[in-house]
């Protein structure tokens, strides 16, 4: 529960720094998180859609005593609401400590499922071939809760994996389980339960608004439901001041988080996303990559992403498991945090104000068992020996009087494999 009371104290901490939009992004996916009450939600979207409602009045009229009393009227039930939610956690805290001192000390934990990162994809041995191309034998498993980002030079397999998961296209051999679907191998089912975003997101070709009402409606959510779900995810996605506006008229960085809503709205057991980062300024992929996450960490709805992207260092702030492909082979294929064992050395990026000569000079002066690059833009790369630390080796150019303008360890990413 401390995940938890850090997210009320945010939310608090928002209210007085009157972040009010904030303010309702965040409780929305905390009421989704720690709540089983619809009706709190359904509250907390109205008190938002009130909010709005008053804020625009305001620019248009001028703020006054009215709108203001309404805005604090607002922002007590909100902290009403808070404290509502932290009563609650109270007692399903206190419910599980009694249960837990019951136990005997040889009964074994039940964990909650909800808790658990089960495999909901198993993909074994599965393999493309086309003229010119070879996907290789790969297999790996999607789990709950977890995020794997495939990476690769352009041309190494990612969409075509991607889309193979996806049922886009079939493999030449091997098999995929959707076990954590519960559709009993019904390819039809299992499709309904999967949202795909392309590379290139096509015009809907109907408004907005519409085009969420329809996405869940087809996905069986209907009547007052259909109207939840919907303003949630428009609540959760920012997408309050876009659903007017025709489709040319809305930033790519806008279009994708329509589509993601689209996609949302019906809560899909598993979100593949080709290349979502490609046309985004890095607001844009910040906020992206914070609201995967928080639907991720949503235990009511449990999710597994798969994601493809050349912003490696942007994926991998969210990514658990990496898989590399290199020419349809993954020459990787495992969790993010292990990555740097598999090698003996590791590799630090650099720009300084010494040369290639000075480096290497400093470098064997303090006997370091190294591999030294310089690309055309300044660039170094320094492959060394697990033993010394980065710490070592910028206090050794300290010591001879460099500048360090520009440092990265990449030891334990990706990254490496594009050195």
């Amino acid at each position: 529960m401390k995940d938890f009371y850090k997210q009320t104290k945010e939310i608090r901490e928002l209210i007085v720094d009157d972040r009010i939009i904030e303010v309702f992004r965040n409780l929305s996916f905390l009421i989704e998180n720690f709540s089983f009450d619809k009706k709190i939600n359904s509250e907390i979207i109205l008190l938002h859609r009130d909010y709005l409602k008053i804020s625009r009045e305001s620019k248009l009229y001028g703020d006054n005593d009215n709108s203001r009393r309404q805005v604090n009227i607002i922002i007590r039930r909100v902290l009403d609401i808070i404290n509502i939610l932290e009563e609650e956690n109270k007692l399903i805290t206190g419910q599980f400590n009694k249960e837990s001192s019951k136990r005997s000390g040889d009964e074994p934990r039940k964990e909650s499922i909800l808790n658990t990162h089960f495999p909901i994809v198993s993909i074994e041995e599965i393999t493309k071939h086309y003229k010119g191309f070879e996907l290789s034998p790969i297999s790996l498993d999607l789990e709950v809760g977890k995020v794997t980002a495939i990476v690769g030079r352009n041309g190494s397999g990612k969409t075509t994996l991607l889309k193979i998961i996806a049922g886009k296209i079939k493999s030449n051999s091997g098999t995929i389980n959707y076990h954590g679907f519960n559709c009993n191998g019904n390819f039809y089912c299992i499709k309904k339960k999967i949202g795909y975003v392309p590379q290139k997101i096509g015009n809907p070709g109907i408004d907005n608004l519409s085009w969420l009402k329809l996405s869940a409606s087809t996905h069986g959510i209907r009547g007052d439901e259909n109207a939840l779900f919907v303003n949630d995810v428009i609540l959760k996605m920012g997408l309050e001041d876009q659903l007017t506006k025709k489709w040319n008229e809305i930033s790519a960085g806008y279009q994708l988080r329509i589509t993601l809503a689209s996609i949302m709205v019906w809560r899909p057991k598993l979100i593949i996303l080709d290349e979502p980062l490609a046309n985004l300024d890095i607001v844009a992929q910040k906020f992206l990559l914070a609201t995967l996450k928080r639907y991720l960490n949503a235990t009511k709805y449990p999710l597994s992403i798969l994601i493809t992207s050349q912003h490696i260092e942007r994926i991998e702030t969210i990514a658990d498991n990496i898989v590399f492909l290199h020419e349809g082979e993954a020459k990787y294929n495992g969790k993010k945090n292990l990555l740097e064992k598999r090698f003996p050395f590791n590799i630090f990026q650099l720009k300084t104000n010494l040369n290639s000569n000075t480096l290497e000079e400093i470098l064997e002066k303090k006997q370091f068992n190294y591999e030294i690059d310089i690309d055309e833009v300044g660039l170094v790369t320094i492959k060394i020996d697990k033993e010394s630390s980065f710490r070592s080796l910028l206090n050794a150019i300290d010591d001879y009087g460099g500048k360090i303008n520009f440092f990265q360890d990449i030891s334990n990413s990706s990254l490496r494999f594009f050195i």
